[in-house]
């Protein structure tokens, strides 16, 4: 587990990335739906 901020669409986000690369894409989608939403 790390915290890293990814910048997304012109914002920086501070998200918890978990598992091996090809579960930080579906990760990420999921975390920038909920920032979205919140």
């Amino acid at each position: 587990m790390c915290m890293e901020k990814i910048r997304m669409e012109g914002r920086t986000h501070l998200v918890c990335l978990t598992g091996s690369p090809t579960e930080i894409g579906p990760s990420l989608t999921a975390m920038e739906t909920s920032f979205q939403y919140h």
